[in-house]
């Protein structure tokens, strides 16, 4: 059977973390899970995916964006934001990562093409973040109306769209501050639900509800003396750290609580007279990426996908080796994000700090 739907996972973890190494980011970093240059880490919908009530065709309907932008070089300057919005096909590499540069065309009013651009941000133009609100913002999107002609658009432009698949609006953010610049996308999933499942609730962002660290791990690649981390509040300049790592040492850090929902998918059977069924997806799959202020994680990337290697009863590892740099950055309380994504669209992250001291 084939899945063919934006919903579809990707089959194989190497490949996805492979791929999310290469696009998970622009500018000279010295590793990809270290931010130090301009970059757009995330973008979460408050409605990751939107059900279609077929009762009511001319019924409302709006979504919330939030960027996770990081400008840490910037020493508080503004960022350049503008959100455009457009009906586009994805495949299922970009639509996981979020990185393949411009997908939308540039915003053109007479335009008459089918895949033409629509402005989200206020005229179409750009916006600005408040002056020393860095390094860190967090750029929260008005609510999106989506008028009636885009999301007919999109529709014309899916080929199984009328089959009852998922479609989607993509969302293009840039971003720029002095000469960096970037692009980022985010997808907002609009569907009905399957045949035989007219209660099926739309996809939720899968939420960090934990993270732990430990320093070891025993022989079953199991924790020793995990310690939980509480979230960081980002509306303090100094959150107070509780762990703290030596230069050059290393600590576990792992995501926990996110829950992997089950859900019923449209899917096309294989053969030369395919047909559509409804499959069940038992868990969706999760993946975690990190980043931090300084230092480095690897892997980059976590999933609950099991590896073809080990069998289903093996533990799942959703941790990643934070390792401290050598040489005492000009700040020594790092901050670092765990970014947790499903196969429907749903992204949210979770914020820590930790304190890099001296080896004793």
């Amino acid at each position: 059977m084939i899945r063919t739907t934006l919903f579809a996972p990707l089959l194989l973890v190497a490949v996805a973390v492979a791929v999310s190494v290469t696009f998970l980011g622009c500018g000279n970093f010295e590793d990809v899970t270290t931010v130090i240059d301009l970059r757009t880490v995330a973008i979460k919908a408050a409605k990751p995916e939107i059900q279609i009530d077929l009762n009511q065709p001319d019924a409302p309907y709006s979504a919330t964006l939030t960027a996770l932008v990081m400008d840490p070089a910037g020493a508080g300057r503004p960022v350049s934001y503008e959100v455009i919005a457009c009906p586009r096909e994805l495949d299922t590499v970009t639509a996981a990562t979020g990185r393949a540069g411009a997908i939308c065309k540039p915003y053109d009013p007479n335009s008459a093409e089918v895949d033409r651009s629509v402005p989200v941000t206020a005229a179409g133009g750009p916006a600005m973040t408040a002056p020393g609100a860095g390094p860190e913002h967090q750029i929260v999107l008005p609510d999106f109306a989506f008028p009636r002609d885009l999301l007919e658009r999109a529709l014309m432009l899916d080929p199984f769209a009328a089959l009852g698949f998922p479609s989607a609006i993509i969302f293009q953010l840039t971003i720029s501050a002095g000469a960096e610049s970037e692009t980022a996308i985010k997808r907002v999933v609009f569907s009905i639900p399957p045949a035989g499942h007219p209660d099926q609730p739309p996809n939720a962002n899968p939420e960090i509800t934990q993270v732990v660290s430990y320093r070891e791990r025993d022989a079953a690649g199991m924790p020793i003396d995990e310690q939980p981390l509480p979230p960081a509040d980002p509306t303090m300049p100094e959150p107070p750290p509780v762990l703290m790592v030596p230069l050059g040492r290393s600590v576990w850090i792992e995501p926990r609580g996110a829950a992997a929902e089950s859900y019923y998918t449209p899917v096309l059977t294989r053969g030369s007279m395919p047909s559509i069924i409804v499959e069940q997806i038992p868990r969706e799959t999760l993946r975690f990426a990190f980043f931090a202020s300084a230092g480095k994680f690897a892997p980059p990337t976590t999933s609950t996908e099991p590896l073809p290697i080990f069998g289903p009863t093996e533990r799942i590892h959703l941790e990643s080796r934070y390792t401290a740099p050598a040489v005492m950055p000009e700040n020594p309380q790092v901050t670092f994000w765990i970014v947790a994504r499903d196969e429907r669209g749903g992204t949210s992250w979770s914020r820590r700090t930790l304190l890099l001291v001296n080896p004793p």
